[in-house]
């Protein structure tokens, strides 16, 4: 026990000084009626002041040394408050006492140090409460396992799914895309339920992810990493992930997108106080951001966008509203006008947001075109994106955003104006992954046949799948390998999952079959998410 450790010599030490102190006591109780131990030696007499707590002490010490036995904290623990509890009674019941002077103003008896006492009390204390939820952490893993148990059990293939998945992201050697595609897989595993598997993956990917070698790729890779983990709502893991990051502006940009998306996931749960308090913080950490002025003013864009989406439009105004008040436009450039059409479309405001747009195609040179039309096209307007989509004059970064464009027209729901947009793009293979794009939205939305047919289409325009396809091929079918499970059709969806994974090894190109790989892997986990989902 630290400094107060009884050892044999020591006892005897303790023992010499009671007898000492009985010696002392004794006469002083017997002094005043006239008598002498020696002539009263066999006589019975009530046990004074001194005596008693002599007892009380004793036996004090004798609980101190059984407590430097005790195989556990709580006995220690109990041993040690008994003896406390003994020195209580001396200074209560025998005031009178000399142990009780002694006790009550601190002062060390023999070898005994009262203070001594007080901190191995506070340790066996700390001790108590470590192991109390160490038991309660155990007791939490064996429930979270039990349950995980049970989930897996009445969804089978879910499970089997999930693990799958993982397999096959385990086969893309890039570290960035193999990394990023299992926190994804992670994020839907929590989503689903499975909390420890998905905790113990993430624990996983963070640590592969803080060990590459490239400071650039690893601070990529953390950034989307975190920005996945919060999509997912896991925002004390994305915060971990983020606080990874070695560039100090790196991580306060980061915190803001794992804020924006908690404030989103706060509005979607109904805890609207909430979701607004943080996206005023946003809003001031956005006001603040002194890297440059279309950082900062690009930051508050998005804000405002985040807010409109999250249903709080009178607040996303109110946002744009400050982007005024930074004065003209002239300097800014195209991305960020863009950003800011796409929030004022978000907000309600489809006229500031085409005056905006306009604004920004008059700036644009032709590397921005893809991005004012990629915004138009997020924004729903979706003729316009594909006139501006047209002016870019790179054939094959014109044709991508071409599909890129119809295939978000498909996920908003206009499916077959999505269609005629495909049948306008005069590249074969491109129109070919526009309507493999179609088909994985009709599949999503349960519609097996229509995307059956649409995937069907395709493939006829391309005959045998090559390398510029197989990569939107493989989605599609995934897309369909997942709707039939979801059906009830397991044994068909295995059947057809397999196939998509045989069609991304099939290809040589090596970006494709990742991405072909990456694609088929996240449809696995969402269609297991689904599946365990469905009660």
């Amino acid at each position: 026990m630290d400094r107060m450790a009884i050892k044999t010599g020591q006892r005897r030490r303790v023992w010499v000084s009671l007898a000492a102190a009985l010696a002392m006591a004794l006469p002083a109780v017997l002094a005043p009626v006239g008598l002498s131990a020696r002539a009263h030696a066999h006589e019975e007499q009530p046990a004074g002041p001194n005596e008693a707590a002599n007892i009380l002490f004793v036996q004090a010490i004798q609980l101190i040394e059984d407590a430097e036995a005790a195989e556990d904290a709580a006995s220690r623990l109990d041993l040690l408050r008994r003896a406390q509890a003994n020195l209580d009674r001396i200074i209560q019941d025998h005031p009178a006492s000399q142990l009780a002077v002694q006790l009550i103003t601190r002062q060390r008896i023999g070898i005994f140090n009262p203070r001594d006492l007080d901190r191995e009390i506070a340790r066996a204390e700390d001790a108590v409460e470590d192991a109390l939820a160490e038991a309660a952490a155990i007791e939490a893993m064996a429930e979270a396992e039990a349950e995980e148990e049970r989930l897996c059990r009445d969804h089978p293939d879910a499970c089997a799914l999930f693990d799958e998945a993982a397999v096959v992201i385990g086969q893309i050697a890039d570290d960035y895309h193999r990394l990023t595609g299992l926190a994804r897989v992670a994020g839907l595993q929590a989503t689903a339920g499975l909390n420890l598997r998905a905790r113990r993956a993430i624990a996983d990917v963070r640590r592969a992810a803080n060990e590459l070698d490239d400071r650039a790729d690893r601070s990529l890779t953390l950034h989307i990493v975190a920005a996945t983990l919060a999509e997912a709502a896991l925002i004390a893991e994305a915060e971990t992930t983020a606080a990874l990051l070695d560039d100090g502006h790196s991580r306060l940009f980061l915190r803001s997108v794992i804020a924006l998306q908690h404030a989103r996931h706060l509005a979607a749960a109904g805890r609207t106080d909430e979701a607004l308090s943080v996206f005023a913080d946003a809003v001031t950490t956005a006001i603040n951001d002194d890297r440059s002025d279309d950082l900062r003013i690009s930051a508050l864009a998005t804000v405002a966008r985040d807010q409109a989406r999250a249903g709080f439009v009178e607040e996303a105004r109110a946002t744009l509203a400050r982007l005024a008040d930074d004065g003209g436009r002239d300097d800014l450039d195209v991305s960020t006008l863009a950003e800011i059409a796409g929030a004022q479309a978000a907000a309600g405001l489809a006229d500031q947001a085409r005056h905006t747009f306009d604004e920004a195609l008059t700036a644009a040179r032709q590397g921005h075109l893809s991005r004012v039309a990629r915004e138009q096209a997020l924004a729903s307007f979706y003729e316009d994106a594909m006139v501006s989509a047209a002016r870019i004059i790179d054939v094959d970064r014109r044709l991508s955003m071409l599909v890129w464009i119809t295939r978000e027209n498909a996920r908003a729901g206009f499916v077959e104006q999505a269609l005629a947009m495909a049948d306008t793009i005069p590249d074969t293979a491109h129109k070919a992954e526009a309507l493999w794009g179609i088909a994985m939205v009709q599949a999503n939305a349960g519609q097996v046949d229509e995307a059956q047919q649409t995937a069907a289409d395709a493939e006829a325009l391309v005959g045998v799948p090559n390398d510029e396809t197989s990569w939107a091929q493989v989605g599609a079918i995934a897309a369909i390998a997942g709707a039939q499970m979801t059906e009830g059709r397991t044994d068909l969806g295995w059947r057809t999952f397999a196939d998509a994974r045989s069609l991304a090894l099939d290809t040589d190109d090596v970006p494709n079959q990742e991405a072909a790989l990456l694609i088929l892997s996240r449809t696995m986990a969402e269609t297991a998410a689904d599946l365990m989902g469905a009660e």
